[in-house]
C-alpha cells in the first residue's frame, strides 16, 4: 500500500511539473504558425525551411536571434491573424502586415510590450484594437483602409509617445477623442464618420484639414 501510494505521489508531481514547465514555442514556431492560419497559398514557404534557420526566413529580422523586425506586405496572405501566434515574439519592435487580405479581427496584440510600429493598412475587419492601449512603447500605429467600425476610445489620449497616428479611411463612428500628444507629428482620421472632439485641443490644431476630410462634421 505504501508503495502504491509512493508511486501515485511522484506521478502527482510529474504531471504537476509538466503543466508548469510546460515550454514557451519557440520564435520559428510561433512564426509557422502564423503562417498556417494567414497563408493558405504558402507564399512565406516557412514550413519547407529549417526551423534553426528563421531569422533568414521571408521578412523576419532577428538581433541574438530573437524577432525583431516582422515584414510581410504585399505578400497575398488570405487568411487570418491568429491568436498567440506573431504576438508571442515579445520582443517584437516592428510588424507590417500592410496590403494583404487578412480577414477577420485584429488579435489581442497586449504580450507585444516592446512593440513601436505596426502597419495593418489594407486587410482586418472589426473595432479598433483597444489592447494597443497596453502598449506604452507604440509610436506608430498604421490602420488605414480596412473595414474597422465602432468608436475611438477615449483612452487613446495615453499613449502618450505617439508621434504617428493614421486610421483615416475605415468606417468609425462617435466622436473624435481629445488628443494632446506632444509630440505627434503624422496625424490622418479622413473618411470616416467621425464628428468634432469635445473641445479643440493645441495638438489637433497642428493638422491641415485634409486630416479630417470625409467625416461628418467637423470645425477645424
Amino acid at each position: 500500500m505504501a508503495s502504491l501510494l509512493c508511486s501515485l505521489f511522484v506521478f502527482s508531481l510529474f504531471t504537476l511539473s509538466c503543466s508548469i514547465f510546460t515550454p514557451t514555442p519557440s520564435e520559428a514556431t510561433t512564426l509557422q504558425r502564423f503562417q498556417v492560419a494567414a497563408d493558405p497559398h504558402n507564399n512565406l514557404l516557412y514550413m519547407s525551411n529549417e526551423a534553426a534557420d528563421y531569422c533568414t526566413w521571408k521578412g523576419v529580422l532577428c538581433e541574438n536571434s530573437h524577432v525583431m523586425q516582422y515584414i510581410v506586405p504585399n505578400f497575398n496572405l488570405q487568411g487570418i491573424f491568429a491568436e498567440n501566434t506573431l504576438t508571442q515574439l515579445i520582443q517584437l519592435k516592428i510588424m507590417n502586415l500592410r496590403n494583404n487580405s487578412l480577414s477577420g479581427p485584429i488579435p489581442d496584440l497586449s504580450p507585444l510590450i516592446n512593440l513601436r510600429s505596426l502597419f495593418y493598412n489594407n486587410n482586418f475587419a472589426g473595432s479598433f484594437p483597444s489592447s494597443l492601449l497596453m502598449l506604452e512603447k507604440l509610436i506608430s500605429p498604421s490602420l488605414s483602409y480596412n473595414n474597422l467600425t465602432g468608436s475611438l476610445p477615449i483612452e487613446i489620449s495615453i499613449l502618450y509617445n505617439l508621434i504617428s497616428l493614421k486610421i483615416n479611411s475605415n468606417h468609425y463612428t462617435g466622436a473624435l477623442p481629445p488628443l494632446s500628444q506632444p509630440h505627434l507629428k503624422a496625424f490622418n482620421i479622413s473618411s470616416n464618420n467621425l464628428t468634432s472632439p469635445a473641445y479643440f485641443t493645441n495638438t489637433l490644431g497642428l493638422f491641415k484639414p485634409a486630416s479630417f476630410s470625409g467625416n461628418l462634421r467637423s470645425r477645424w
